[in-house]
């Protein structure tokens, strides 16, 4: 993803209300380029995430659990040093320079996402420059610790902001005869290729057509409609194909609008490792899946084959009923049954009536052993299928590579086909299910097959409360009672959860069984994950409900 200034100036504006007046109260590096800076107003703590990485950088506001953090670098150091505690004074875009500015009392965090050399740098006051995310060995500035910070260099162009409607013929006018986007784009400073053609658009021109003076004027009377968008603050974002935002539509094809422009640069927030490791491990899984897929289909055709015994049986009956009046040599002859229906019955020409009713119920037998015989198997098929439906629902919801490892070493323990051999320890710390907090109360959240058993069989204590997503996968969903009886809230609170983090989150309501733990079971020889329960409540809840008074434990690794 590439942030452009339009975008970018859109999401600062979104950000404003949130985060000014907001105290830095954490400051979070999860990879080498991705940190969280953690504002907290009152009631509510918003959780800024800068990424650097060239091909995704992007600074969005973040919703739900997130990585964990690793060791901090000295840069993140420096800034606990300086910023840790200090409320947030202004969030700005200078210009229409890719660049945040972050204002504190007597500092300023620059975040700058040009696209190549992105960089996060802490300046004073008085302008000296403390230290920087990433040392800068190309370029003109070669900024060093201790010098005086400087803009990055651009293009002697005037900035789209800064000028007017009346201002456009004198600067498009050397490019007449151009393409109209290109024209604009070249001219002017800060404004993407997709701004331009809406630009023109909007001046009733097609963006490939040659720049005309009547385009021009055309372009000069709407140039400050375009403008105003900017000017409105509330912003209906779009994705277009390619990963680019707008914060509003462009009218081009393939486009999906969301709600603001946080919730656009949050969506395909991963890691780009992350990315690559999650998009290699379900290849892997569905491949799996297709697999089991067709093996159920065959085995269910030979199950239907397998039902017509009872065809067999009583055709032999009614030839042996019937086989004074069945001539030897024929090879079809129609029958009726004892309520007068008919039945066409083929026959073995070179066998007598007698001898086909003993090859059919040969055949009634055959199928009979049949029909027994695929039902193992068949229960086989759908639990590995089930189990792998929990498995992929566990990779979509992994939120770090640390996640993903250990649902990969689950998968190559417990995938069909595996073998018996012996479990080798996992030497990576798992990171534990997902913990929120409600009244009081710890909800825990397991994140995989393997932690949703744990977490049900050997965790959770035998009066709390157990949650799932009815006949759906999902994760099992532990509300921690501590004795007390849990308010109407809280119960909700942890079918929303539930809801969430199943297989149906998308979906606008959603069944959820509610049960004490104790009347919970694991059926011997079923798949991780895999329980029965007696005595539910079940509560019909929306996945995307607002749930009030939710509190995110951000730390992962405990399961009490």
């Amino acid at each position: 993803m590439i942030v452009d200034s339009i975008t970018l100036r859109a999401a600062c504006l979104e950000l404003v209300p949130l985060l000014e007046g907001g105290l830095l109260q954490k400051i979070s590096q999860l990879d080498e380029q991705d940190l969280v800076l953690h504002f907290r107003r009152p009631g509510v703590t918003h959780r800024l995430l800068i990424r650097l990485a060239p091909d995704d950088a992007r600074v969005v506001l973040m919703e739900g659990p997130l990585s964990p953090a690793r060791e901090p670098s000295a840069f993140t150091m420096l800034m606990r040093k300086h910023l840790s505690g200090l409320p947030l004074l202004k969030v700005h875009q200078k210009g229409m320079e890719r660049s945040v500015w972050l204002d504190f009392q007597g500092w300023s965090l620059v975040v700058e996402i040009p696209g190549r050399s992105n960089n996060i740098f802490l300046v004073a006051e008085s302008g000296r420059l403390a230290g920087m995310l990433n040392p800068e060995r190309e370029g003109s500035r070669r900024l060093r610790p201790g010098q005086d910070y400087a803009v990055p260099p651009r293009p002697d162009r005037p900035e789209a902001l800064d000028i007017s409607g009346a201002d456009l013929p004198a600067l498009l006018s050397p490019a007449l005869g151009e393409p109209a986007a290109r024209a604009l784009a070249r001219a002017v400073f800060g404004l993407p290729p997709q701004q331009c053609r809406l630009a023109c658009r909007l001046a009733g021109l097609d963006p490939l057509a040659p720049l005309t003076r009547e385009a021009l004027e055309a372009l000069a009377a709407t140039w400050p409609d375009w403008k105003s968008r900017l000017e409105a603050g509330a912003f209906e974002a779009v994705r277009i194909p390619g990963g680019r935002v707008s914060p509003w539509p462009l009218g081009e094809p393939g486009e999906v609008r969301f709600s603001s422009v946080q919730e656009a640069l949050r969506e395909d927030s991963d890691p780009p490792r992350v990315r690559d490791e999650r998009s290699a491990l379900e290849g892997l899984v569905r491949r799996a899946q297709r697999k089991a897929r067709t093996v159920l289909e065959r085995r269910l055709e030979d199950l239907e084959r397998a039902r017509q015994a009872d065809s067999r049986r009583l055709a032999g009956e009614l030839l042996l009923a019937h086989c004074h009046e069945i001539p030897r040599g024929s090879d079809r002859v129609s029958l009726p049954d004892w309520e007068g229906r008919k039945h066409e019955i083929s026959l073995d020409p070179s066998l007598s009536a007698a001898e086909n009713a003993q090859r059919l119920f040969r055949e009634y037998r055959r199928l009979q052993r049949a029909q027994k015989a695929l039902e193992a198997p068949l229960a086989r098929i759908r639990s590995e299928l089930e189990f792998i439906d929990e498995v992929l629902l566990a990779i979509q919801d992994a939120s770090s590579a640390q996640e993903l490892e250990e649902i990969r070493k689950l998968w190559l323990e417990e995938r069909p086909g595996a073998s018996a051999r012996p479990k080798r320890r996992m030497h990576a710390p798992s990171p534990g299910p997902r913990r929120f907090r409600h009244e009081g109360l710890a909800i825990l959240v397991g994140r995989n097959p393997r932690q949703n058993e744990k977490l049900t069989l050997k965790v959770a204590s035998r009066d709390d409360l157990w949650f799932h997503a009815r006949n759906i996968p999902g994760a099992h969903v532990v509300l921690r009672t501590a004795g007390r009886i849990p308010t109407e809230e809280t119960l909700r609170a942890a079918a929303v959860l539930a809801a969430r983090f199943s297989q149906a989150g998308s979906a606008t309501s959603v069944e959820v069984v509610c049960t004490p733990i104790h009347k919970v079971k694991k059926p011997p020889g079923t798949p991780l994950g895999k329980v029965i329960y007696r005595g539910e409540r079940t509560l019909l809840v929306d996945p995307a409900a607002r749930i009030e008074g939710l509190d995110t434990e951000d730390e992962p690794g405990a399961w009490s």
